[in-house]
């Protein structure tokens, strides 16, 4: 969508956006299948172990984009995403090498996930973790962002929650 505005606008300008190697075929297909590998495999051990990674898992995903195109802008455009190739591409009309974006992620996730299946194993049918991903909660305990009123009622959190009371420490006499 945002390609084709730019074709609109800027005519044969919006074919700088195109993602293009400047290696031969052949070895941008393998970078962009290993850059992807690594990325998807990333992405998988962080969302997999989301409670032992907790809130840093967006520095390791953030961390290995930026390296992964370091290493790769100069040589194969760095795509990783076929959407980010493939808009301009189509856009542009240059389609010459555009499936090397395609086939590249598609290949590099499938591996990825093979990877994670080899380290994790199968998948548990593990009750709780679908239906925390359902978003139900065990009895008890409410949903993130969400707090009970005081009279139990469920509430959205746009409630003032009750004030904990502190008792005075005590004082002993001095002597």
């Amino acid at each position: 969508l945002a390609a084709g505005l730019l074709a609109l606008l800027f005519g044969d300008a919006a074919g700088a956006g195109v993602t293009r190697p400047h290696v031969d075929v052949a070895a941008a297909l393998v970078l962009e299948i290993v850059l992807t590998a690594i990325l998807a495999t990333v992405i998988i051990a962080t969302a997999d172990r989301a409670r032992l990674v907790g809130p840093n898992a967006a520095i390791a995903v953030g961390a290995t984009i930026a390296l992964c195109g370091l290493v790769a802008l100069p040589l194969d455009g760095a795509s990783m995403n076929p959407a980010r190739s493939l808009g301009p591409a189509i856009a542009s009309g240059q389609l010459g090498t555009a499936w090397i974006y395609l086939v590249g992620p598609f290949v590099g996730a499938g591996i990825a996930v093979a990877i994670a299946r080899f380290l994790h194993g199968p998948a548990t049918q593990d009750g709780k973790a679908r239906e925390a991903a359902a978003g139900k909660t065990e009895p008890g305990k409410t949903e993130p962002g969400r707090m009970d009123r005081p009279d139990g009622e469920p509430g959205r959190g746009s409630e003032k929650p009750a004030r904990p009371t502190r008792s005075a420490p005590k004082r002993t006499p001095a002597r």
